[in-house]
């Protein structure tokens, strides 16, 4: 079907890939056309597509509903990465898919309350620390970001007496090393939340005022920290970010912010790129102040000891696949904290596979070497069927030639 505007109806086809620029496309032509009756997008020939453009067109394609658009959706024809994604879900109006940990990808997710954020940031977490190895300090900052973009949109998003709604997507780029966040809401905006306290001439200096740490709508509902300590963050982990607000988008790369124009965009669309491999001092780029580790209440014991309870980890312990997810995720808290020593607790573990050990344990103290690995780690209760296998595929895998335990596969953590 051709681009075209038939007065209050728009039609936009896209093919090959769609992106952010694709939606801006979107955004752009109803900018001149702001309440069309309907709007048809034909994405039949996208053969892939990026978060940082369907989940802002997610956010869109709410607000035009509620307003009384008529949006109608032709999916590619191989619509499984849609569908793996949630995106189809969310674009339809129905539920966001469940984030299952021992799957390797992030559905997007939906929320309107703190109880579901705070659900759907820790389980956001848990499927990175099982699936990707992360260098200290990005987990917290990741863990940071999302926490403070996400509660903006219910302290400031929504006009006053209504209740926001937001999008989150987490999507991760083992091969590349890269972490893309995406949050965007349909609620008022930058500019319309400002006012109440400032006096912003456009959307792009809305946007501007806004990365200025300390500022806000109002005291008593923020600190004005959460955009401000994203750009300190990406620009310390040499990252990128974008903003999306009104008709004004701002991005952020290697420290330089430039301002573009970006169509009718509703509510707010903030989108960052972090590479993992690349350890950032969260306290230092937010100001000196660390935020407590988000780790730390559930990981790390009175004594300062990692606590890593192997049956509250996974409910089997027979394949590889399992025994990775736990590597990585007790090497990301040791990353994490660097300073404290590991407890690999076997308590109602009474099987182990071979398998299992290997890629859990015996990876691991080939790459940390002997003396490190048992100068920091520690194993409890394990019963003497498990003991024996650990000691026999750490000595087969120290006599085999050495393999890395980092990451071996290029995938994404989400479609």
């Amino acid at each position: 079907m051709p681009n075209s505007v038939n007065g209050d109806i728009v039609e936009m086809d896209f093919e090959r890939v769609f992106e952010r620029w694709d939606y801006r496309k979107i955004a752009r032509r109803l900018f001149s056309l702001p309440d069309p009756v309907e709007l048809y997008l034909d994405l039949r020939y996208v053969r892939f597509a990026y978060a940082t453009a369907v989940v802002p067109l997610i956010a869109l394609c709410k607000h035009l509903r509620e307003g009384g658009t008529d949006v109608e959706i032709a999916y590619p024809f191989d619509d499984s990465y849609w569908r793996t994604a949630g995106w189809m879900e969310l674009l339809e109006g129905r539920d966001a898919l469940p984030v299952d940990a021992t799957r390797s990808f992030i559905p997007v997710q939906s929320y309107s309350d703190s109880a579901r954020l705070n659900s759907v940031i820790s389980d956001v977490l848990e499927v990175l620390a099982r699936h990707m190895r992360c260098s200290a300090g990005v987990l917290d900052s990741i863990a940071w970001t999302l926490n403070e973009l996400a509660d903006n949109v219910l302290v400031h998003a929504a006009e006053p007496g209504a209740q926001a709604e937001g999008f989150i997507q987490v999507v991760s780029h083992p091969g590349q090393e890269q972490v893309d966040l995406d949050v965007s809401d349909y609620g008022r905006g930058i500019r319309k939340s400002l006012s109440q306290s400032h006096n912003p001439g456009s959307d792009e200096e809305a946007i501007r005022l806004a990365i200025e740490a300390g500022v806000t709508r109002d005291k008593a509902a923020g600190q004005g920290n959460g955009l401000a300590g994203s750009v300190r963050i990406v620009t310390a982990a040499s990252g990128e970010l974008t903003i999306m607000s009104g008709n004004a988008e701002l991005d952020v790369s290697s420290g330089d912010v430039s301002a573009a124009f970006c169509g009718a965009v509703p509510g707010t669309s903030v989108c960052l790129i972090l590479p993992t491999n690349v350890e950032i001092d969260i306290s230092n780029a937010l100001w000196g102040s660390p935020p407590t580790p988000e780790f730390e209440m559930s990981h790390l014991n009175e004594d300062d000891h990692i606590e890593f309870v192997v049956a509250q980890e996974a409910s089997g312990f027979g394949n590889r696949e399992t025994g990775q997810q736990l590597r990585l995720k007790l090497q990301n808290l040791m990353d994490q904290f660097r300073d404290a020593k590991a407890r690999v607790d076997f308590a109602d573990v009474g099987l182990i596979s071979a398998s299992f050990a290997d890629e859990f344990i015996a990876k691991l103290v080939v790459e940390m070497g002997h003396l490190s690995f048992f100068s920091r780690v520690s194993f409890e209760n394990a019963n003497p069927f498990v003991v024996r296998t650990l000691d026999n595929v750490i000595s087969q895998r120290s006599q085999a030639p050495h393999i890395s335990a980092r990451e071996p596969a290029d995938g994404d953590v989400a479609p």
